[in-house]
Parts: structure tokens; C-alpha cells; sequence
């Protein structure tokens, strides 16, 4: 009944700043006036800056002195003592643990002797020079491969070459017996065209 009672004059506030305090229907009564006017105020109203003929509110609630009591004995309630002590203990401890953890300590400065410096860079000229040798060996290896793969293109290419020298012999050894051949199919017509004049001249 209060809420309903506050929520109608909150819309007959809110419909009167609409209209400009023009008509408008209103949802409250004067009962509900009188019972708002009873109830205590849940804001503290503080003068408006803008306007002084009206009030505006904060978001600091007035609180219920019951309810703050009944919260601060909740709060406050003792324990016991058992609890206490286990509690105390275990604080002492956590306390204990954090100032050894946040004490001073003077910081550990490292030295080194010159046997280890000098031991230390021999290692890691060690190091070097045996990635220096392993990348030589692989590059020697590299090496060697291709010119394996040379020797053998090159054994293909004599090969090839060996065959062509053949085929222009074999071309030549057919061209001169050609030219052998022709040459005496040449003379044997020659040899058939003198006979042929003398026959010729012995008509005459």
C-alpha cells in the first residue's frame, strides 16, 4: 500500500512536469497523500541549485537505526575462543612467512676466476671451430658428389660423340663406294657411246 501510494504521486509529479501544469488525470488520492506524508523519507533532500523552490535528492539513504543495529550485531558477534586462537596462530604464521620473504638480503655478487674465464672461452672457441670443420666436411662432400655427377655426363657425352663419328664413317665408306660405282657406270656408257660411233662411221 505505501509502494502504490508513492508510485501515484511519482506519475501525478511526473504527468504535471509533462504537461507544465497543465490538466491531466490523477492516479493519487488524498489518502494517499496523507499516508505518504507519514512515512519517513528514504533521500535526504538537499536545495535544488537550479531551482530554490524545490527540493532535489541525493542517492544517500536515511537508514533504519533497527536495521543498523541488528547488522552491526551480526558483524561484531564474537567468536570462540578456540577460533581465536587458530586464528591468531595462522596470522602469526602468514606474518612470519612474509617477512622472511620480504627481508633485506644483500645481493650475491658472482666472480668469476680467470682459469674459468679462459676454460669457458676455449669451450666456446671448441664449439666454433668443430661447426666450422663439420660445415667444410659437408661442404667437401657436396663437392665431391657434383663432380661425380660431371665424370658421368661427361662418360655419356663421349659415348654419343663416339657414335656420331661412327655414323659419318659408315655415311663416307657408302659415299665412296657410291662414287666408285658411279664412276664405272660412267665409263661403261662412255665405252657403249664410242661403240656406237663407229658403227655409226662404217654406215658412212
Amino acid at each position: 500500500m505505501k509502494g502504490k501510494a508513492r508510485s501515484n504521486l511519482h506519475e501525478d509529479k511526473k504527468n504535471m512536469y509533462t504537461t507544465g501544469g497543465g490538466t491531466f488525470v490523477h492516479k493519487s488520492d488524498k489518502l494517499d497523500e496523507k499516508l505518504v506524508s507519514m512515512l519517513r523519507p528514504q533521500f535526504k533532500p538537499l536545495p535544488n541549485q537550479h531551482d530554490s523552490s524545490s527540493l532535489y535528492y541525493v542517492d544517500a539513504l536515511v537508514e533504519d537505526d533497527s536495521t543498523f543495529k541488528n547488522t552491526v550485531e551480526v558483524v561484531t558477534e564474537e567468536q570462540p575462543n578456540e577460533n581465536k586462537e587458530e586464528f591468531n596462530s595462522q596470522v602469526d604464521h602468514e606474518y612470519t612467512i612474509t617477512a622472511a620473504c620480504t627481508s633485506t638480503s644483500t645481493p650475491k655478487t658472482k666472480t668469476h676466476s680467470p682459469e674459468k674465464k679462459k676454460k669457458k672461452i676455449d669451450t666456446l672457441i671448441n664449439r666454433v671451430v668443430g661447426r666450422k670443420n663439420k660445415k667444410d666436411e659437408r661442404d667437401d662432400e657436396i663437392k665431391k658428389a657434383r663432380l661425380e655427377v660431371i665424370a658421368i655426363e661427361k662418360k655419356i657425352k663421349q659415348k654419343q660423340l663416339a657414335k656420331i663419328e661412327k655414323e659419318i664413317e659408315e655415311i663416307e665408306a657408302r659415299t665412296a663406294h657410291a662414287s666408285i660405282l658411279f664412276e664405272k657406270e660412267n665409263l661403261k656408257k662412255q665405252k657403249e657411246i664410242e661403240f656406237l660411233d663407229i658403227q655409226i662411221n662404217q654406215f658412212q
